[in-house]
C-alpha cells in the first residue's frame, strides 16, 4: 500500500521557508516524456541527467536548500515564524 499522507516526509526550504511533502526533481517531466515520444536517444539522456545526482527543488521558489522537518535544525529555523 501507498503511505498516507500523514506518514509523509515534509521538507523545509532554507531559501523562502517554504513547507513541502512534495519536493520537485531538477528538469522538466513533460520535456522527458516528449523527447522520449519522439526521439529515443534524447529522451535516455534527459531521463539519467533527471536522476543523476538527484536534488530535490522546492515547488515555491525553485530552491535545491531543502532539509527534513524531522531534525532538530527545522524546529530552530521555523521558530520565529510559528503562531502561538
Amino acid at each position: 500500500m501507498g503511505k498516507k499522507m500523514s506518514d509523509m516526509q515534509k521538507f523545509i526550504c532554507g531559501d523562502c521557508k517554504g513547507v513541502t511533502e512534495f519536493p520537485l526533481k531538477r528538469g522538466n517531466g513533460f520535456i522527458e516524456k516528449l523527447l522520449w515520444a519522439t526521439l529515443f536517444f534524447p529522451g535516455f539522456f534527459y531521463s539519467i541527467w533527471r536522476r543523476k545526482n538527484v536534488k530535490k527543488i522546492c515547488q515555491y521558489c525553485g530552491g535545491d536548500f531543502l532539509f527534513s522537518s524531522d531534525t532538530p535544525y527545522a524546529n530552530d529555523f521555523l521558530k520565529p515564524i510559528t503562531k502561538k
